[in-house]
């Protein structure tokens, strides 16, 4: 039994791939006939078999003035595939460029307060997978309060539950701070680092813990290569 979803995957509806496989079974025919062999309305007929002309799956001679129909060979269905895979080949550059303006584009967004530093925090990894290379740089900064702590041990926690590698460059006076928490591999430095900044896949954060706790994230494929570079630049250097 022929499979009729097959012809509708390359274009057919399903009056014309009935028409088609009506004129195959019976041979050179008036559309009276067609009509009788498909048990289709007659409008839908006259529809399909013009729609089939077009598509160069029939052709018709005239006897007298009444037309009669034939299919033509069904070869021409590869032509038919071939001729739709050379349109999807031209439009392809397109379609990858569309792609590619998806995947790198300019995003930056500025988050105010506790609760906005949480939110920021949170979105910075929501597309992570396991696996993932999280990169930071822990500069000079005050002492963070209680509040703050809690949001750092929460997002520690998340990290790690996601199975992220945290790499980080760090001042060389904070060497041991991370010895609990052994996901992390930190490296120290004894010069200037940028403070409060991470990149995480196509994105960047940094923090400004003041009075007023200020986060920007800022969402670009080129920049986060450029900052990425520059971390392993620094961790290459960098003391263990």
């Amino acid at each position: 039994m022929i499979d009729e979803a097959l012809f509708e995957e390359i274009g057919l509806s399903k009056g014309e791939t009935k028409v088609y496989l009506t004129l195959l079974e019976i041979g050179t025919s008036k559309v009276g006939r067609v009509i009788e062999k498909s048990k289709l309305q007659s409008s839908t007929v006259h529809t399909c078999l013009n729609t089939l002309l077009e598509k160069g799956l029939i052709k018709f001679v005239k006897k007298g003035k009444i037309k009669h129909y034939t299919a033509t060979d069904p070869k021409f269905l590869l032509e038919i595939l071939k001729d739709r895979e050379r349109r999807v080949e031209n439009i392809l550059p397109e379609l990858e460029l569309k792609r590619r303006l998806a995947e790198d584009k300019e995003e930056s967004e500025v988050y105010k307060g506790l609760s906005g530093i949480k939110s920021m925090l949170q979105a910075f990894i929501s597309d992570g997978e396991k696996g993932d290379e999280f990169l930071f740089f822990g500069g000079e900064e005050k002492e963070y309060d209680e509040a703050v702590g809690k949001i750092y041990l929460q997002y520690d926690k998340k990290r790690q539950e996601m199975g992220l590698k945290v790499y980080g460059v760090v001042p060389s006076y904070k060497r041991g701070l991370y010895g609990e928490f052994d996901y992390i591999e930190p490296r120290y430095a004894d010069f200037p680092l940028p403070p409060n900044m991470g990149i995480f896949r196509n994105k960047i954060l940094i923090i400004s813990w003041n009075d007023a706790p200020t986060g920007f994230l800022i969402e670009s494929k080129v920049i986060a290569e450029q900052y990425r570079q520059m971390f392993w630049n620094i961790w290459k250097v960098s003391k263990k």
